[in-house]
């Protein structure tokens, strides 16, 4: 889930179901870095526009 204030990014958080036993903390920490990358690009793509 990414948090937004006035539109722009500012948190985001990573929710797994703890009862799924295929579900791990790297899993999630390794979805994390890639929602960074693109997260990264956005407010790259948004500081650009403004």
């Amino acid at each position: 889930m990414v948090y937004f204030i006035n539109g722009l990014p500012i948190a985001v958080t990573e929710f797994k179901n703890p009862i799924n036993g295929k579900t791990d903390i790297l899993q999630a920490y390794s979805q994390l870095q890639t929602y960074k990358f693109y997260l990264y690009t956005i407010v790259k793509r948004v500081r650009n526009a403004i």
